[in-house]
């Protein structure tokens, strides 16, 4: 057996760590991203926050925040706030992956 040694820094380590796992959770949700749009496919198409925040399973902070900073769109309804299923499935992936980079 062969080995080679090499030497990195500490910094590049953890760089290359990152990539890794932005890597690994964007194929875990490929992966899952079929699964999860049958799953929820008995939702209505203008869901409440509870109900949205649990199909891109985040808090109910960081989808007001993502709201907020224009990521998704509210639909006002009387003083009522809804989020459109269609959009959710549509960015679900983009907005799962926002949530392991750091800025």
């Amino acid at each position: 057996m062969e080995q080679v040694l090499f030497s990195i820094n500490l910094r590049d380590f953890e760089a290359l760590q990152r990539q890794w796992m932005r890597e690994e959770a964007a194929k875990a949700i490929e992966a899952a991203l079929p699964q999860i749009q049958g799953e929820f496919s008995d939702l209505p198409e203008l869901m409440t926050r509870k109900q949205a925040a649990a199909v891109i399973g985040v808090s109910l902070g960081t989808l007001d925040s993502w709201a907020k900073e224009g990521r998704l769109t509210k639909v006002r309804a009387g003083g009522i706030v809804r989020f459109r299923k269609d959009e959710l499935l549509a960015n679900f992936k983009s907005l799962r992956d926002s949530r392991y980079q750091r800025v």
